[in-house]
């Protein structure tokens, strides 16, 4: 009996993709998708690059020549500016003798930021001192956002500030509130915000115990 195969066996060469994820599988927006790949490369004689094509929901986002390699290839690739939601990811190499192996998808997840107000009561001269430098440290500003938090940081809380988009309120080591401000905490938390409340060297104890303390039941002493 006779094989008849579509090629030539002395000619022979296969780009595959191996392994593809997306890691971590969400982000929030602003930050990066990072796509991790694994390439394997196959051949009888020779050696022939391939060309790794990146699209995002049907769109071409990057292009990369992709020279061959006896052992497996990994890399990664950054999706920058992705917009909130679901996004289609497809990837794929230049045509081959071995098709099947030559495409992959996978969605990847873009989270809306949570939302940090943090209202810093005692701006002090050094930053490791300051009431929001270990906050900012963690959550980030405006301009650098990290870990899905995108906090800004007011010296005073008044009542023209819109809490309807904040997921967080912290308070760190305010004097007092006003009568008004309170209300308008409370009914930020009745609607299923977050406060943060860290006390200090200035915060009033009386004014504390009158105004946030009163929906716990607890009071503060002057230690």
């Amino acid at each position: 009996k006779v094989l008849l195969f579509p090629g030539r066996l002395d000619a022979y060469n296969n780009w595959s993709l191996a392994r593809v994820e997306a890691s971590p599988p969400a982000v929030a927006a602003g930050e990066p998708v990072m796509i991790n790949l694994t390439l394997a490369y196959y051949a009888s004689r020779g050696a022939q690059s391939t060309t790794l094509t990146v699209k995002v929901d049907g769109k071409v986002v990057d292009k990369k020549i992709m020279a061959s390699s006896p052992e497996p290839i990994r890399t990664q690739i950054a999706l920058n500016s992705l917009k909130e939601g679901v996004h289609r990811v497809q990837l794929s190499l230049s045509p081959d003798n071995l098709p099947l192996d030559d495409e992959r998808e996978l969605s990847v997840r873009v989270l809306p930021y949570r939302r940090v107000l943090v209202v810093n009561g005692k701006k002090r001269a050094t930053p490791t001192q300051d009431e929001g430098w270990f906050l900012r440290r963690v959550v980030g500003t405006t301009t650098d956002p990290r870990r899905g938090f995108l906090a800004r940081e007011v010296l005073e809380l008044t009542d023209a500030e819109d809490l309807r988009d904040v997921q967080l309120v912290v308070l760190a080591n305010l004097k007092s509130l006003s009568p008004p401000l309170t209300k308008k905490l409370a009914r930020y938390v009745d609607r299923g915000g977050t406060l943060l409340t860290f006390l200090g060297d200035q915060t009033d104890p009386a004014a504390a115990t009158s105004g946030l303390l009163s929906w716990t039941g607890w009071e503060l002493d002057r230690r």
